[in-house]
């Protein structure tokens, strides 16, 4: 399966072990980080589709800054919470080209250093959503506790490239 991955990403054995993000097994399903090839019970489905392999994040960043490290271009789908529209995008490394619909936003949770260590999926993941609009996403952070904001699709991308910049510089530089 690790091979699946790779391979899928074209990065080839070499370039795979310089990124940061490592494979493991939870609970039978194996892993890489913020991918999975399996969709997970108890979360919002991301589906990622790369080169017809269908995979899940873990959240809806996820699946705007993990094409540029792959290089590989993604089409995304998710279902707004609130509304329960389909929210599409096409993602490649160097941004998003297509939103449906137009007025789709992500939410975005500030979350301390403690609780992301502890779980991130729990206290980052689930709270970062795709909605169909401003509105929906609004609605929905008005019964969150914490400190949420939404930005546009372009905007994520554009924060997951500066995270991407930050976190794993080395390995796009290599690429």
């Amino acid at each position: 399966m690790q091979k699946q991955l790779m391979r899928i990403s074209n990065l080839g054995l070499a370039k795979a072990k310089r990124l940061p993000i490592w494979t493991w097994r939870l609970k039978g399903v194996m892993l890489l980080s913020s991918l999975t090839l399996f969709g997970w019970a108890r979360m919002p489905a991301f589906r990622f589709e790369v080169e017809g392999q269908k995979m899940f994040t873990w959240c809806a960043w996820d699946a705007l800054f993990i094409p540029e490290l792959i290089g590989q271009t993604a089409h995304v789908e998710s279902i707004c919470p609130i509304t329960k529209e389909t929210i599409q995008l096409k993602v490649t490394p160097s941004g998003v080209t297509e939103i449906t619909p137009t007025s789709a936003v992500m939410s975005y949770v500030e979350t301390e250093a403690d609780n992301l260590r502890a779980d991130v999926i729990k206290s980052f993941c689930h709270n970062v959503l795709f909605f169909s609009s401003e509105e929906a996403g609004s609605q929905w952070i008005k019964d969150q506790e914490g400190m949420y904001s939404l930005f546009s699709i372009e905007d994520a991308f554009r924060l997951g490239q500066v995270k991407n910049q930050i976190q794993y510089k080395e390995s796009l530089l290599a690429a």
